[in-house]
């Protein structure tokens, strides 16, 4: 298992194309938003200004519609958290080995 990989575990995700890309847009989308907003500082230009806000939506947009499990945690009963929990553990699960089937079938010859 690679570093990225294990990374995304260690974090409660499951490493997957779509985490990938979402990952990829997260960090180009708030390292443009750190450049623009350095140069609209710097120059004082409108331009700058304008591409800080539309390059840091989709980021916040990510950031925020990510906290729908921390909402619904907070307002959810004990039964619900624990079938939040569970739904959470069986997906990471799910994900792990749907990850080491494939990592197995790339490389045979590292069978445990």
């Amino acid at each position: 298992m690679n570093r990225l990989q294990r990374l995304f575990f260690m974090a409660g995700a499951v490493p997957n194309k779509q985490n990938y890309i979402v990952l990829g847009v997260m960090i180009a989308s708030f390292a443009l938003t750190i450049i623009f907003g350095l140069l609209a500082m710097s120059y004082n230009i409108l331009l700058w200004r304008l591409l800080f806000v539309i390059v840091g939506v989709p980021g916040m947009t990510l950031v925020l519609g990510g906290s729908y499990r921390l909402i619904d945690w907070s307002l959810s009963t004990k039964q619900e958290r624990a079938r939040i929990e569970k739904d959470g553990a069986s997906k990471l699960v799910r994900g792990w080995l749907d990850v080491e089937a494939r990592n197995q079938q790339n490389d045979p010859s590292k069978n445990d």
